[in-house]
């Protein structure tokens, strides 16, 4: 009975012991956690960026030697990439500890992190990189590239290297990040000494933040490709005629958003006065057998495609218009085709409809200029001149051919 009173007692000792050790290591962390929270409030009463990630103060004092990059995304840049390859040695030759789980290249909506931490006294103390960050920025010349990056920090001598590989080239540039730790180009700058000595602290520990910008020429905005013309679609009575979007491809949709802005200055406006259109030939942009118009004509062209486009929702759906009768003669449905050179494609049938006289006879005027008053011949006069009389394939080239309504 003694022996087991001493046994318990030692028991109930190390279950006590155990027990304060636990809440000495969960105080720990309490206050690991309570310091770093109290670090972001310092950092957002300072004014400093908010996307800028922490680093756990616990990592850092366990470790020797560590390496921390945060690349923000400039004004029209992406950044993305594949993470950090913990399944082979490719990514992480020496340091990032056990299974590398000391290492990461991780993706924000902001932008790029590389982290990485290795054991002090090592010959080689960290060694890693991050492979296949993607660089995208439309609108400039060149538009995208893929980067390797690499951190190295050797123990003897504190050699530390950064080096970034891209191709086909770099296209982006670094430039400060003000009110960020280490947000100055020059001290990454600083970081680079693969010789050794410097200005290395006897453990290094590096954090650095930069902002990419897009490098290199703005690419002009290419305008688009605009072709109207009629197409018959009933005759003498009036039938059911469907308003639709015909897109060139699946892959090459836009948005109403995008399609509104195709019409910049410097697009280009012809009308196809002897046959209907045909949806575009994305990369092409030629219209054939038509006649350019005034830009000052084409405001009603504009109005007919975004009234298609949110109709029938992009071209997601399909709505029947009922054009008027038009007795021994032919109804004609407006259609307008928009080419964004190299990007998107698009005919748009509009519920726009001419009465034309006597079968074959088809609409002198593009849409928005026909003289409709007459309700059996609304589009054999224009109500002004729509194109040059330079053309020989303008109707206004004849002189007989007035503007009469």
């Amino acid at each position: 009975m003694a022996r087991c009173r001493g046994m318990c007692a030692v028991v109930l000792l190390l279950v006590l012991v155990g027990a304060k050790e636990n809440e000495e290591d969960c105080s720990l962390v309490q206050h690991s956690r309570k310091s770093s929270f109290e670090h972001e409030e310092k950092l957002k009463q300072e004014g400093r960026p908010a996307s800028v990630p922490l680093l756990e103060t616990a990592e850092k004092r366990d470790d020797g030697y560590h390496f921390d990059l945060f690349v923000k995304a400039g004004p029209g840049v992406t950044i993305t990439g594949l993470p950090f390859d913990r399944s082979s040695d490719a990514d992480a030759p020496y340091g990032c500890g056990s299974g590398y789980l000391k290492c990461s290249c991780t993706y924000t909506s902001d932008g790029f992190r590389m982290t990485g931490y290795g054991t002090q006294g090592t010959m080689t103390a960290l060694d890693f990189t991050c492979h296949d960050v993607i660089y995208s920025m439309p609108g400039h010349r060149p538009d995208t590239c893929t980067c390797n990056y690499t951190a190295a920090l050797s123990y003897w001598g504190k050699a530390r290297r950064f080096s970034q590989e891209c191709s086909p080239k770099q296209c982006y540039k670094f430039e400060d990040y003000p009110g960020a730790p280490g947000g100055h180009v020059q001290d990454l700058e600083r970081f680079h000494h693969p010789n050794g000595g410097g200005d290395a602290e006897k453990v290094i520990d590096w954090s650095f933040s930069v902002q990419a910008e897009a490098l290199g020429s703005v690419v002009p905005e290419t305008p688009a490709a605009v072709l109207g013309g009629w197409k018959p679609v009933a005759s003498g009575a009036a039938l059911s005629i469907k308003q639709s979007v015909t897109w060139s491809s699946t892959q090459t949709k836009a948005s109403a958003k995008e399609v509104a802005e195709a019409f910049t200055a410097g697009s280009k406006y012809t009308f196809s006065s002897t046959e209907s259109v045909e949806v575009p030939e994305v990369g092409k942009g030629e219209a054939t057998q038509s006649v350019e118009v005034s830009l000052s004509s084409t405001t009603s062209w504009k109005n007919t495609i975004t009234e298609t486009m949110a109709s029938t929702n992009g071209g997601a759906q399909e709505v029947t218009c009922n054009p008027a009768p038009c007795p021994s003669g032919t109804s004609y449905q407006w259609q307008t085709s928009v080419e964004k050179l190299g990007k998107w494609g698009a005919l748009f049938d509009s519920c726009f409809f001419v009465c034309m006289p006597n079968q074959g006879q088809h609409p002198k005027c593009p849409f928005g200029t026909c003289c409709t008053g007459k309700s059996s011949d609304q589009c054999s006069t224009c109500t002004v001149q729509w194109c040059s009389e330079s053309d020989p394939d303008c109707p206004f080239s004849d002189r007989s051919f007035k503007v009469a309504c």
